[in-house]
């Protein structure tokens, strides 16, 4: 599948205050309101109030659709997000950092004009550590391809040696007679193979991707059915390898390797979040000419734009999926949802990273303090074996908070008893936890209002329903 660009005539409309525009995407529906010094936690977002945030789209579905698959991509939309066509709901993603993919095939009124809604609702408070902007601020994607199609992120590319340079090459499709692969060094066609997938190809006189060399080949993959190729996808890729030993540390292509990075959020500045290839290339320009080889997503999936910025410029990347899991920090809206998504989320991060060799490590969390109990361990290892699921060539690596993991299990039972079961036992052992609670996320302590701080267990606090 190839993607058509989907970013054109959007209407935005900001439910609460009434704004109302016509917009291209991506976009930031916050960053332009008035800020509020009043509320709490100001200086985690500058002040900026959430509030629901619609987009509208109304396209025409031509005939000659009928048949095929069609598909829209929101490449992440802040958050909370619902995604309906012709009124009928189609799509509930509530993190504001991964990829939604929604299937429009059997909603569409074909030979018609049909009308797509996104809605993303950002609490008017609290909606982050950071500033986080609101709506549709990373590129929106629209596929159309036959039934019989490569999947979209079907087309995956791993290095398997580097002496010699050897690939595998993974196409994942829907039905077919053959697959056909090309490989090129810019325009030069350096390697094909037909077949049924996956190949293992070698690559002559390779050039090895790294910070200092970011060397980037092309991956062109052919679905033949009948004797004609129906559907068709093309991937950039680095060849390298990383690795890590005692006596030597981070080698990236057996060459011992020192970081120097820093964390950066998702903003860019006066324009708020938006994202997209031009605004990351810069970005990882800037970054690369201040002497800087490495970067953080701090902390959060990185974009696609930025990634795909990494690789050309040449800067390696720790992609990290959560700031929070089911304990929230402040009033973060995905914590009441961590349980029921973050495997989904973490699939959708490694997706996205797989096939750009500038990521060389995923963080599975920023300072979590309810990763030194029972519960928070069986959570980390759920999310490192969905990632070694899909890609069991990169590190994996996590920050805990050492003060806050103290504190957290100081006083509790749950180094060695799971939080779930203790706090059903008794409602004094429910209270217990939020006192504790409170005690320790000293963030969400100061984003509570006074009047609730002494009452019983909030509702829309509680993580365990």
């Amino acid at each position: 599948m190839n993607a058509q660009n989907w970013n054109t005539d959007w209407q935005f409309e900001a439910v609460q205050t009434g704004r109302s525009y016509p917009v291209t995407l991506p976009h930031d529906g916050m960053i332009h309101t008035d800020r509020d010094p009043s509320i709490r936690n100001y200086f985690l977002s500058a002040g900026f109030l959430g509030e629901t945030y619609q987009y509208t789209k109304r396209f025409f579905a031509p005939a000659q659709w009928r048949g095929k698959t069609i598909l829209v991509e929101l490449e992440s939309v802040y958050c909370n997000t619902t995604v309906a066509l012709n009124g009928k709901q189609l799509a509930d993603h509530p993190y504001g950092f991964t990829p939604i993919v929604v299937d429009l095939t059997d909603q569409l009124r074909f030979g018609e004009h049909n009308l797509l809604t996104v809605t993303a609702d950002v609490p008017r408070e609290g909606h982050n550590r950071w500033y986080t902007g609101g709506g549709i601020y990373r590129p929106v994607n629209l596929f159309v391809a036959d039934k019989r199609h490569i999947d979209l992120y079907g087309l995956k590319i791993t290095t398997l040696s580097i002496h010699p340079a050897r690939i595998r090459v993974d196409v994942h499709h829907t039905g077919g007679e053959k697959i056909h692969v090309a490989i090129y060094d810019g325009r030069q066609l350096i390697a094909e193979v037909s077949g049924q997938a996956p190949f293992e190809i070698n690559v002559p006189d390779a050039k090895l991707w790294s910070a200092e060399t970011p060397h980037l080949y092309q991956a062109r993959a052919e679905l033949i059915a009948q004797g004609s190729v129906v559907d068709t996808a093309e991937e950039t890729f680095g060849i390298r390898t990383v690795t890590v030993q005692p006596e030597k540390g981070l080698l990236v292509n057996d060459v011992p390797t020192f970081l120097r990075g820093g964390c950066i959020h998702n903003d860019n500045g006066v324009i708020g979040v938006i994202n997209n290839d031009v605004t990351e290339l810069r970005r990882a320009w800037n970054i690369k000419r201040a002497g800087f080889n490495a970067i953080r997503s701090a902390h959060h999936p990185m974009s696609r734009s930025l990634m795909k910025a990494c690789d050309e410029v040449g800067l390696y990347v720790m992609d990290e999926a959560f700031d929070s899991w089911y304990r929230p920090k402040v009033m973060n809206p995905y914590v009441k949802r961590f349980m029921d998504s973050y495997l989904s989320d973490t699939r959708l991060m490694v997706q996205d990273a797989y096939n750009h060799p500038s990521v060389i490590m995923y963080s599975i969390g920023n300072e979590i303090p309810e990763a030194g109990g029972v519960k928070g361990v069986r959570i980390g290892k759920s999310i490192i074996s969905a990632i070694r699921e899909m890609d069991d060539t990169r590190l994996i690596t996590f920050c805990p908070s050492v003060h806050w993991l103290r504190e957290y299990v100081d006083g509790t039972p749950y180094l060695t008893v799971d939080e779930d079961e203790w706090m059903t036992q008794s409602e004094e052992n429910r209270q217990a936890d939020w006192k504790h609670y409170l005690g320790v996320f000293m963030g969400a302590a100061a984003n509570i209002p006074d009047s609730e701080k002494n009452e019983p267990y909030p509702p829309h606090l509680h993580p365990h329903g």
